[in-house]
């Protein structure tokens, strides 16, 4: 479907298309993106059986030879269940991430071939509480937050249909340049535009004053400026410039997720609440991060088995997460 059935003109874009590109380019990333899509496309069009017995045997391979991010995983699962968790129900979960994530990259190397480039949302089942519904009708700016869970690249790309747009995304691109020209490109066809992470605080109130909305991952440790605030009852670092940008800005927070199902490409979409900007008058950076986190937490534990928990949320020789949240941790928290 074009842009214009969407309702969208090139002018309605407050910002316009940049490209958002990986680093590494020349023949080798040339090659690996080849043997990478190649790999994907073949097993993704495996049947059914086939294609789960392929996820099920990577995934013990993987976990295996990716061992730093197993023990994450099962650290940061135990963390999540608190400690009384039942061993056994976390070794399932760090095994279903691993299925997962496999289950992703091969469902997401044939997503246009199944889901098309017009309209998707007959593969979704959304559930939409009516302050999200006005929150459309009012075409006013909003952040879209998520974390990691589910099809999240599926619930992007419905969003705009939706009515959140125009529609942007914040991203960290693969460093394969080839492969993040791909994702981009496929990005683009679905209506969803990419901001580059270094400079996106000075798109992202251009977006929000033009009516756009910005979709925003949350749920990963910040890597530089940050705040300590805390995730599972354990402190962790996250994103100082968002909770800076979020309160300043003042544009809603909108909680979603988007769940896999039984049925390969049907999606269960999921609105979880509005925190509105007024909720955030007067908050530093910690206390904002600790409201959003608490929303995190309900997200991913909605679906635990559908959560990257591969990711080292709570790196080790870090005395900042493990120390008590306070104004001096890290980058300073004030605005």
């Amino acid at each position: 479907m074009a842009e214009s059935e969407l309702g969208l003109a090139e002018s309605a874009w407050p910002v316009a298309s940049q490209p958002v590109l990986g680093d590494r380019d020349g023949w080798v990333a040339h090659v690996e993106y080849g043997l990478f899509r190649a790999v994907l496309g073949t097993f993704g069009a495996l049947p059914g059986a086939a294609q789960r017995a392929f996820v099920n045997v990577t995934a013990v391979l993987a976990s295996s030879v990716q061992r730093d991010r197993t023990r994450a995983a099962r650290e940061y699962i135990g963390q999540a269940l608190g400690p009384n968790a039942d061993p056994r129900r976390v070794d399932h979960l760090v095994r279903s991430a691993w299925r997962h994530v496999i289950t992703l990259a091969l469902r997401n190397s044939r997503f246009e071939r199944v889901m098309g480039v017009g309209s998707p949302l007959a593969h979704y089942k959304v559930e939409m509480p009516d302050d999200v519904r006005e929150l459309i009708a009012s075409r006013r700016g909003a952040f879209l937050v998520t974390a990691h869970a589910g099809d999240w690249e599926a619930g992007g790309g419905a969003l705009p249909w939706l009515g959140f747009k125009p529609f942007y995304v914040v991203s960290r691109p693969p460093r394969n340049r080839p492969l993040s020209r791909h994702f981009q490109a496929m990005r683009e066809r679905h209506h969803v535009r990419l901001l580059p992470r270094h400079g996106a605080a000075r798109d992202i109130p251009t977006v929000i004053q033009g009516g756009g909305s910005v979709m925003l991952f949350l749920d990963q440790r910040a890597r530089k400026k940050y705040v300590v605030a805390p995730l599972f009852g354990r402190r962790a670092k996250c994103e100082r410039g968002a909770a800076v940008m979020m309160r300043r800005v003042g544009a809603p927070l909108v909680f979603f997720g988007c769940w896999l199902t039984e049925k390969p490409y049907q999606y269960e979409l999921v609105f979880t609440r509005v925190i509105r900007p007024e909720e955030l008058d007067g908050l530093d950076p910690v206390q904002v991060m600790t409201i959003v986190n608490r929303e995190l937490e309900r997200l991913i534990l909605r679906r635990p088995e559908q959560y990257f928990w591969l990711h080292d949320r709570y790196r080790k020789k870090t005395p900042a997460a493990d120390a008590p949240a306070s104004p001096a941790q890290g980058s300073q928290s004030g605005s």
